[in-house]
């Protein structure tokens, strides 16, 4: 009998052989990610697109968050919107924000938050391989397959860091759930759960959200099946009470912004919004999203094989594929061009030639998954294969998007808020997920419970088939594929161009393009047929007797790792990452200042600007710098989206402007020519003045150069108007707009339901006046003086949700008025008054109250947990 000292020995022993191989696991994950993105810990950042329009949306939360202030609405882009349009809803910090493992989402200083993404999504997908007993090696595989994958590294290049922060967690919710079914241990897996969904919301990007609750959704459905088979009803109704207790306290912990965005996205143009196609007399609800704007990023059939061949397709649109050796850096050498820059040029051109609009890559998560993954389809006999299985395919059907019409437009239109996202290959993730999961499964089973020899090799063979049929395709597709697509005229265009009329050059420059294409696939042949042999000899190799478990494991995981890092070195490799901008200098070394800023900057008054010179609804580059009438969301507000709808296919688009608009010249401060010509304005005169669009910007159609042109109608931030005019629906009252004879400066355009609101007119005389004291966001001042009752109207966007709210002299409440189809108004008495609007969300009152009880709710589960894990252990 051992004694109490060796007692303890013992069980030290047993506690450390135990334990450390987990914390070698956690100390390898946690240093590999350090090392491959040891670029963001030497105050680098790699500069994306998405990610520099991030600091022209957000400017003003941005600036308002850097002097300790929280703001609701913004004014910068489309006549103002409310901050949870661009994803800088404040989130109510909880007590969880506590440490960088759980990523304290801050959407202001976001460049230090992908590498804690990458951290956690390799922890917890650890922490899911172990809550389901995987060898700890195992899990390794599938911890750097899923935060390794290129869905994380391509995410990342594009600075859709929300993205890979929500998709972190995802494992985590699945490993709370099945100690809650699977371990029984409920204290623990509800707090898990809860936990893990509340850091999933919290970067609030809703479709991976969307995404991981249909992996939740296949995952209750598969258990409740597996319960019902085995009839342990008893078991499947207490495991489903304190799951459904742990997701709802989960969700509470971000009910604030949740509640807010749901509310805010029933305004926008994917909550719905009024279609006025082809000048229908009546509007036509669309709720949700547009399906062929929903599904413009959709993968056909065979993109899916880019999880065997990463470069079927040339891979990304832009990330320097081609180089020193390509055959157009060769030709081009060829022809005298010097190496350097017959490098340089082969690296600008585009690689990929699929179907999608443009993209930064494919997704791939590593052959050895891949291979993985076959096997599970003949080996694993878990209860979570036909879930995950339902998982990869569901993740196929919808990444498929217009691809399987018959199929996603069902789902387009029936399944709950799905038309509410857009860009379909999203789904990807999903197939990341189900089968990093399905491989590790499959080679713990094949490694730790082997079936005998001649089944086994029976089923490898059949594994052997499956992965040279993909293989065959993959050579058919070589052999027989065009390597071109559509928008290549342009670069046949580019090449003729740029070879002064030589089109033999340019022909030859386009088929060495073309090779270079063909040559990305041929390597991925190459890789396939290398590291596929290798794998399915080492499972030969097992199944006769020759080799051990660790090295079977140890040989996967370096394929994996060799494979996953050759792959992401083109997307987050050291060469993308810069030097953070200078503090002082902020964000604002990523834009360059539009055409005569410097002149438009000493006006100090509140006025918008209109740059023609770019998209000016799809690029926040303006924004940054002046309040816009344009700007780039995803989530315009459907009242502005309706109004560009319906100005941009106006009849008379064509027509030149009519007001007074004069050319400036900034060199001298001198309004120089009125201008006669400008057409082809996404707004008519009468909307640019509405909405206060005092500059424009535009290329001269001679020259092609930037021209300034002050528009000296703009209505100014308010005015008093001389009448109301009413019309009946919403048609009526947007194409009361393109009148000729509709004046917003004198008239108010007014639906007739709301005519009982508009009290009584008098004579507007010369010395009553209505003027803008101050705008604060979300307070924002005037002051009036008037002999009569007047109505005003405010060049603000009409916003129909709680939140608005205007009183004169600080105690009188009035309705705000749907005034010029997309403006407000307020009616106004007589005398000198102090009018103010105030912008409150309505969801800052109950909501957080709410939070703060699912917050201590969660806790208590840690406690609870914690208290029964000790006097368990004492017990035992």
């Amino acid at each position: 009998m051992l004694k109490f000292p060796q007692c303890l020995h013992a069980m030290n022993t047993k506690w450390f052989k135990t334990l450390a191989p987990h914390f070698i696991a956690i100390i390898v994950i946690i240093a590999v990610n350090l090392f491959f993105l040891s670029g963001y810990l030497d105050n680098k950042y790699i500069p994306s697109s998405d990610g520099i329009q991030f600091s022209a949306i957000a400017k003003d939360a941005i600036k308002a968050e850097a002097a300790g202030k929280t703001i609701y609405w913004s004014n910068n882009m489309f006549c103002g919107m409310p901050t949870m349009s661009n994803g800088t809803m404040p989130q109510v910090h909880t007590i969880f924000n506590i440490g960088p493992l759980t990523i304290p989402f801050h959407p202001f200083k976001s460049d230090q938050y992908p590498l804690n993404a990458f951290i956690v999504a390799g922890l917890a997908f650890y922490f899911l391989s172990q809550v389901l007993k995987i060898n700890p090696w195992i899990g390794l595989i599938a911890s750097f397959a899923y935060s390794f994958s290129t869905f994380m590294t391509v995410n990342d290049l594009a600075g859709h860091i929300t993205k890979i922060a929500c998709l972190a967690w995802i494992p985590a919710i699945i490993g709370g759930l099945l100690l809650i079914t699977n371990r029984k241990q409920y204290w623990w897996g509800a707090f898990v759960t809860a936990f893990a969904i509340f850091n999933l919301l919290a970067p609030q990007h809703l479709q991976i959200v969307y995404y991981a609750f249909l992996i939740i959704g296949l995952f209750a459905i598969n258990y409740a099946v597996q319960c019902i088979i085995k009839k342990e009803y008893k078991q499947l109704f207490v495991a489903g009470v304190v799951a459904v207790i742990a997701v709802f306290i989960g969700l509470g912990n971000d009910i604030v912004p949740l509640v807010a965005t749901k509310d805010f996205s029933k305004t926008t143009m994917r909550g719905g919004y009024h279609s006025f196609k082809n000048n229908i007399k009546k509007a036509e609800d669309i709720k949700g999203l547009p399906i062929d704007y929903a599904f413009q990023w959709s993968e056909n059939s065979v993109e899916l094989f880019s999880y065997a061949f990463p470069y079927i397709y040339g891979g990304g649109s832009g990330n320097q594929a081609f180089g020193a050796n390509s055959h157009i850096a060769h030709y081009l050498e060829d022809k005298g061009v010097s190496e350097e820059q017959a490098t340089a040029f082969a690296n600008q051109m585009p690689a990929y030639w699929g179907k999608l609009p443009f993209t930064l890559g494919t997704m791939y998560c590593g052959l050895v998954i891949l291979l993985l993954s076959v096997v599970g389809l003949f080996f694993v006999t878990s209860e979570y294969k036909w879930w995950l299985v339902a998982t990869i395919v569901l993740g196929a059907v919808l990444t498929m998007g217009k691809h399987l019409m018959f199929i996603n437009e069902f789902l387009f239109n029936h399944l709950p808020f799905y038309n509410k996202f857009r860009t379909p290959n999203t789904a990807n993730c999903i197939i990341i997920f189900g089968s990093s999961l399905l491989a590790i499964l499959a080679l713990q089973e094949f490694l730790f419970k082997p079936l005998p020899a001649k089944i086994a090799l029976k089923k490898l063979k059949l594994v052997t088939y499956v992965m040279a049929g993909i293989f065959a395709f993959g050579l058919v597709f070589y052999s027989s594929a065009s390597y071109t697509t559509d928008s290549d005229a342009n670069i046949v265009n580019y090449f003729s161009q740029m070879s002064n009329g030589n089109q033999s050059l340019a022909e030859q420059l386009y088929h060495s393009l073309q090779q270079d294409r063909k040559d990305l696939l041929q390597q991925d042949l190459l890789r396939y047929l290398l590291i596929v042999a290798i794998g399915l000899i080492v499972l030969f190799l097992f199944v006769k007797g020759k080799i051990k478990p660790i090295y079977v494991i140890g040989i996967m995981l370096f394929l994996l790792a060799g494979d996953l890092i050759t792959i992401n070195e083109g997307y987050i490799g050291t060469d993308k990452f810069q030097d953070v901008p200078d503090a002082s200098s902020s964000v604002s070394t990523s834009f360059t200042p539009p055409p005569y800023y410097d002149f438009i900057k000493k006006d100090s008054g509140f006025f918008r600007v209109l740059n023609l010179t770019i998209d000016p609804f799809n690029d926040a580059s303006t924004s940054y710098f002046f309040n816009t009438v344009g700007g780039y969301s995803p989530a315009k507000l459907a009242v502005i989206q309706e109004v560009i709808d319906v100005q941009s296919n106006r009849p008379t688009i064509d027509q030149p402007l009519s007001g007074r608009l004069v050319m400036l010249d900034p060199a001298t401060d001198m309004k120089q020519t009125k201008i006669e010509g400008l057409s082809h304005c996404p707004f008519n005169q009468q909307v640019l003045n509405m909405f206060n669009a005092k500059y424009i910007i535009t290329l001269n159609p001679q020259t092609q150069k930037p021209i300034l042109i002050e528009n000296q109608d703009a209505c100014g931030n308010c005015w008093f108007v001389k009448k109301v005019t009413y019309k009946d629906g919403l048609y009526q009252n947007i194409d009361a707009l393109n009148d000729s004879l509709f004046n917003p400066a004198t008239e108010a355009i007014v639906d007739g339901a709301d005519k009982l609101k508009i009290q009584t007119i008098g004579t507007l005389n010369d010395h009553d006046y209505i003027k803008l004291v101050k705008n604060n966001f979300d307070t924002i001042d005037y002051e009036s003086n008037t002999t009569n009752p007047q109505y005003a109207v405010f060049s603000e966007i009409f916003y129909v949700e709680p939140g608005w709210t205007a009183t004169i002299d600080g105690d009188k409440t009035v309705p705000i008025i749907r005034t010029d189809y997309a403006l407000r108004g307020i009616n106004v008495p007589a005398g000198q008054h102090h009018i103010q609007f105030i912008f409150v969300p309505a969801v800052l009152g109950l909501t957080a109250t709410i939070y703060r009880f699912a917050s201590l709710i969660t806790w208590a589960f840690l406690i609870l947990a914690v208290f029964f894990t000790v006097r368990r252990t004492k017990k035992q």
